[in-house]
């Protein structure tokens, strides 16, 4: 090949691969708009209906027209069981499916710090699954710009059993769709079916109604216990911190079981799943918390008011109330519309017992 083909070669191959980087230049480009596209785009629908930031909006909105003087924290069973419209005006439920004790403490801690109102009361969920599960690595993936500025930053390392922060962790948190697609579906199809009378919604179901509840029940209390510690020490430790930021908060803390069916209570019981040490070891943590509390009886006593001489927390135990009546829920432990309004109506009743609330 003499000079010149080899020089002719050469310039060809050179715009070959000028037209393969410009081609791959407008590629990624239009895929980094696009994916850039979705991502807020998603961002505009997750903001109307997560959970989370549902919450946060409506409780800053709240503490702007009244006071906020009972706080209710908890996962799905404080969510759907309580309607703080039939308890308190100055009440608010801040429980979301999901949460673990590390939620409700910085939940907890952001309001304090903020000051905007003056909590005198929390109720604290203690059921049977309360600290079993707890799983926050997801959480922190992909809500990690939401903990970053409240919580410290060695706790996140060590609940995530991390040496640093991953930068997976950064990623999902910065670009929440990804991997978010199959929920977001799920969601708009489920808010579709039930729109157009498809589907029946989970406040408005019958558990006595559904099918293969056997099979329900089994799968319920397999994701609760099933090769998961009787109590997480991580989550269970926020507990803890929950408990102590209350006391020094001078906050009043009431703990409350929320109901569960009698089905859900048998398959627990016949499966000899530990209930009265899991409750003996919460209440000697309890008393190291509120010293001047140790005399407060031990198993708990159904809506056993005998307060503290500082009153510092109180007890509910509404685990049993609706066990002869599995209508009030729509699955094996969570309430429906019917049984959200009963308990709270009895949760009323029972804080007017022990005026923690006025006739309103």
């Amino acid at each position: 090949m003499n000079k010149k083909n080899l020089f002719i070669s050469n310039f060809k191959m050179k715009e070959e691969k000028k037209h393969f980087m410009k081609r791959a230049s407008i590629f990624i480009l239009i895929f980094v708009s696009i994916f850039l596209l979705l991502d807020h785009t998603y961002l505009i629908l997750h903001s109307n209906y997560d959970s989370r930031i549902q919450k946060d909006r409506f409780f800053d909105d709240q503490i702007t027209k009244k006071n906020i003087e009972i706080l209710f924290l908890g996962d799905s069973h404080a969510e759907k069981g309580i309607n703080t419209e039939l308890i308190s005006n100055n009440s608010f439920n801040y429980a979301i499916a999901g949460d673990s004790y590390f939620q409700d403490y910085y939940k907890l801690k952001r309001i304090l710090d903020e000051n905007k109102t003056e909590l005198k009361y929390i109720f604290l969920e203690i059921d049977l699954h309360t600290f079993s599960a707890f799983n926050i690595s997801n959480e922190l993936r992909n809500e990690l710009d939401y903990y970053l500025p409240i919580a410290d930053k060695n706790e996140i390392l060590e609940i995530s059993n991390e040496d640093s922060i991953p930068l997976s962790y950064y990623i999902y948190s910065k670009f929440k769709s990804i991997g978010k697609l199959e929920d977001l579906i799920k969601y708009f199809l489920i808010n579709f079916l039930e729109k157009h009378k498809i589907r029946t919604k989970n406040e408005e179901k019958k558990f006595t109604q559904i099918k293969n509840k056997e099979i329900l029940i089994i799968d319920k209390v397999n994701g609760d216990f099933k090769n998961k510690k009787r109590i997480n020490e991580v989550n269970y430790n926020y507990f803890i911190r929950t408990l102590t930021l209350a006391k020094k908060s001078n906050i009043t803390v009431i703990l409350i079981k929320y109901p569960v069916t009698n089905e859900y209570l048998n398959e627990i019981k016949n499966r000899n799943i530990e209930i009265e040490g899991y409750y003996k070891k919460i209440e000697n943590s309890v008393t190291q918390v509120f010293e001047s509390c140790d005399q407060l009886n031990f198993p708990f006593i159904k809506n056993d008011f005998e307060d503290c001489s500082k009153n510092d927390y109180y007890y509910l135990d509404y685990q049993e109330l609706f066990t002869n009546n599995s209508d009030y829920f729509y699955d094996v432990t969570h309430l429906n519309k019917i049984g959200s309004k009963q308990l709270s109506k009895q949760i009323q009743k029972d804080l007017l017992n022990i005026r923690i609330i006025l006739s309103e």
